[in-house]
């Protein structure tokens, strides 16, 4: 126990030692927040207001004896912390004036800082070349390297883009999708049909069920299979990718030629998928009606196990649902792509989510801006919240244009980080999981399709495209602002209405301010405890006899006494931390210097403000709470 008070000590004074560094730290990070992300970046900058407030604390219970050094050169310490406090102040002002100004203009070139420094980071660690996808929802921007993370290679080229699928969500919680578990359905459905008997092939059966079933009962008479090989730029594979429609056909291992280790897939393009229950050989009518009994078990599993939804922690995105009922999934497929695209807009840089701040939430309701895993997220729940079984999937989207033709007729694909995208899957009967789009375009568009999707349920504001039915992205906000512009010019000049907007910038200002001053704080109020401490050495003993008369008052001590008594050094040695013997000594310099022409020498000025700051040591330990703070830091006594 000792030993770790010891520790625990022997940390304090060395935190105490290096406050300095904390309060220039701090207001670094919080002028270069402002420079960062105005309101964001002052709420983020905030947070290190605790630390510079604990090194603060760590001074006051510091148990380490402090003397007055009598040296005038003592004095530049002085002049020096002033110096850089003014400087900060300067700093901070005409940073946040510049800043004010071209916000936006400050935002974005930060964001290129950072975005370099991060993707260098990347490539010196090595992991830019890492194709890992998860359920992680990022909370800030998005930065790609451009680095290489796949090498594809195909027969011949695709005539539709590939969803190339590495990640399936399954519940949500706390801002992460966790991996689907389709294991455990899967044996939910073998003990329900009671195929325990050949639970390993009806697990096969599933994986591959939408490629066999196309390829076996098609419409077409000859549907165009496609190959596609996958190539890691890594040694070790940590996630495999595929397309829908699929079906594993090898695995390749790295070779001493140096091939990289990859997998086959052969697989249907969505446009070539057509199921044909009816038209079928007669040598399938058994194993049809298997896949029919294995879908349809399917079916029912997910159906509770992918539209769970933690209702509790959306609570916004619940009630805008509950007042939008729908059943037809044409219907709420419309209404999905319109709440985004009203309420939000894709960039890449949409800034910091708040610690305490609901990841879709905050996107959908309030900052407006992300990009496709907030997108997809917000889908999925939506999807779900109306009953249609949904998952959030992460991977690659290849578009056909990225293939070339190589020398020896194949078509191959350099895959990059800026291909990384997250998308929705829904359950479509005779289709299995179907990606469905839902984040914008380049063009500000979002584009959805997927099978049987008819345009009567889409509002006429969504335009009819080669791909699907794209609705344009406004912000709902604009509509607004423009309303109330109308509204007040209808008014004309006989009214006033306060346009909150307009003083946005003035209220961010005064908030920021007022930070900046709650966290300058703790150095105003060192500065000025230093200030009256250095003035107070150079008053001669006798003033810091009288100051030292004045902190025993304030602590309840000897309030009958002014400190020339007889009998005080006896009472004041019991309380003060100073023996009888050194107050004894002090009264007899004070009364020399009092009554006497004489002047007191250096020696003894110097044992009366020694005995003064072990005293002042003492006393400040035996405070607490309020008063403690009170001693040090308004009266100033040590």
């Amino acid at each position: 126990m000792k030993r770790m008070r010891r520790i625990l000590r022997n940390l304090t004074e060395k935190l105490s030692a290096q406050r300095t560094f904390f309060y220039l730290s701090g207001i670094g990070v919080f002028l270069f927040s402002v420079l960062y992300e105005s309101a964001r970046g002052a709420g983020f900058a905030a947070g290190f207001i605790g630390i510079i407030f604990i090194s603060w604390l760590c001074s006051m219970t510091s148990e380490k004896k402090k003397h007055f050094d009598l040296n005038p050169e003592a004095q530049l310490s002085r002049k020096g912390s002033g110096g850089i406090f003014c400087l900060c102040v300067v700093l901070l002002l005409s940073g946040f004036l510049v800043v004010s100004d071209q916000e936006d203009e400050w935002t974005q070139a930060v964001y290129q800082i950072e975005g370099t420094i991060y993707c260098l980071v990347r490539r010196i660690s090595g992991t830019a070349d890492e194709a890992i996808s998860n359920g992680s929802i990022s909370r800030g921007n998005n930065y790609r390297t451009g680095t290489v993370q796949l090498e594809l290679e195909a027969m011949e080229k695709p005539t539709e883009s590939i969803y190339l699928r590495g990640f399936s969500g399954g519940d949500y919680e706390d801002g992460e999708w966790k991996e689907a578990d389709d294991d455990a359905l899967i044996q939910n459905v073998v003990e329900t049909l009671h195929w325990q008997e050949w639970q390993d092939m009806v697990r096969n059966m599933y994986y591959s069920m939408y490629f066999v079933l196309n390829m076996e009962l098609s419409k077409r008479v000859d549907p165009d299979i496609h190959f596609l090989s996958v190539r890691s730029v890594e040694e070790d594979i940590h996630t495999f990718y595929m397309p829908y429609y699929s079906r594993w056909s090898r695995w390749k291992e790295n070779s001493r030629e140096g091939d990289k280790a990859g997998y086959d897939f052969e697989y249907y393009q969505q446009e070539d998928v057509s199921v044909d229950w009816e038209k079928q050989q007669e040598y399938l009518t058994e194993a049809a009606g298997w896949y029919q009994e294995l879908q349809a078990e399917y079916q029912k599993e997910i159906q509770e196990a992918y539209t769970h939804v933690p209702r509790q922690d959306i609570p916004r995105l619940d009630r805008l649902v509950a007042e939008n009922p729908l059943v037809e999934l044409d219907e709420i497929t419309s209404f999905i792509l319109t709440t985004l695209a009203e309420h939000a807009v894709y960039t890449l840089t949409p800034g910091r989510i708040p610690v305490n701040r609901e990841t879709v939430e905050y996107f959908l309701f309030e900052s407006g801006e992300g990009y496709c895993q907030h997108f997809a997220s917000a889908a999925v729940l939506m999807y779900r919240m109306y009953g249609v079984p949904a998952r959030y999937a992460a991977g690659y989207l290849v578009d056909r244009e990225m293939f070339t033709r190589q020398g020896d007729g194949s078509w191959s694909a350099q895959v990059t980080d800026e291909s990384a995208h997250a998308w929705v899957e829904i359950f479509l009967e005779d289709y299995g999981w179907t990606p469905v789009e839902v984040t914008p375009s380049a063009d500000g568009t979002i584009t959805a399709f997927y099978p049987g999707l008819g345009k009567e349920a889409f509002p006429k504001t969504l335009k009819n495209t080669e791909d699907g039915f794209a609705i344009s992205v406004g912000r709902k906000s604009d509509q607004k602002t423009e309303d109330v512009q109308a509204e007040k010019k209808s008014f004309g000049n006989s009214r006033k209405i306060l346009d909150l907007p307009e003083y946005r910038k003035a209220f961010l200002m005064a908030g920021t301010l007022f930070i900046y001053a709650l966290l300058l704080l703790p150095f105003f109020l060192d500065y000025r405890r230093l200030y009256r401490l250095e003035k107070l050495k150079y008053a001669g003993c006798c003033v810091i006899y009288i100051r030292w008369m004045e902190m025993l008052h304030f602590c309840g001590l000897l309030q009958g006494y002014h400190g020339l008594e007889d009998a005080f050094p006896d009472e004041a040695g019991k309380v003060s931390g100073i023996s009888c013997e050194n107050i004894m000594k002090m009264q007899e310099i004070v009364r020399k210097s009092t009554f006497s022409l004489r002047i007191p020498e250096l020696d003894e000025e110097r044992f009366v403000a020694e005995c003064y700051c072990r005293s002042a040591c003492f006393l400040k330990r035996h405070q607490k709470g309020i008063r403690k703070i009170t001693f040090s830091y308004l009266k100033n006594y040590g």
